[in-house]
């Protein structure tokens, strides 16, 4: 795979991300994502054409103390149902 970078800091797509969630009024996401530190993995590049890249956001979270109580399955379902449908 050649090496490349993806056309965006990381720091400003957490920022829109916490934008969103905020409009949504999901102060626990909110929460997650402005304590979190995130990275790009370019995960896969189909080489038709010149190439199309893969990328992952990968998370780094603390575990912050109003997360303590949501059991893993809510944090998880919140999350899914958070997520813009096609």
């Amino acid at each position: 795979m050649a090496e490349s970078t993806y056309p965006k800091p990381v720091d400003e797509i957490l920022a829109t991300l916490v934008e969103i969630f905020q409009h949504q009024k999901k102060p626990e996401i909110v929460e997650l994502l402005s304590n979190a530190h995130g990275r790009y993995d370019a995960v896969d590049h189909d080489g038709w054409n010149g190439g199309i890249t893969i990328w992952a956001l990968r998370l780094e979270v603390p575990l912050l103390a109003s997360f303590w109580e949501l059991e893993t399955s809510s944090l998880h379902r919140l999350i899914r149902s958070s997520r813009p449908t096609r």
